[in-house]
């Protein structure tokens, strides 16, 4: 469980080299506050490509599962049928542009 930590951006500002030294030593992630108000969240770059990995799988996932339902949904559709729904669907999109 992360725990969280938070630096106002007057702290960031004036402390810039030491908040990347603790964001680089630590998985801990930064909330930084202006006028008491979380404004963005600073982390670690290990810790960013870690949750960009996880985000990616999860988007797979959620395709294929989508993929799998449409496979079953058209499973008893013809080719011919699907295409024919394919090209009205590229029409459409391009009357809509």
């Amino acid at each position: 469980m992360m725990s969280t930590n938070i630096i106002s951006s007057t702290d960031v500002q004036r402390n810039f080299t030491q908040v990347l030294q603790k964001l680089r030593s630590s998985n801990e992630p930064l909330v930084v506050v202006r006028d008491s108000v979380p404004a963005a969240v600073m982390m670690g770059y290990a810790e960013y490509r870690r949750l960009f990995a996880l985000e990616k799988q999860l988007v797979t996932a959620r395709f294929e599962k989508l993929w799998e339902e449409m496979a079953r949904h058209n499973a008893n559709i013809s080719d011919k049928e699907l295409n024919a729904d394919i090209e009205r669907a590229k029409r459409y999109a391009k009357r809509r542009r």
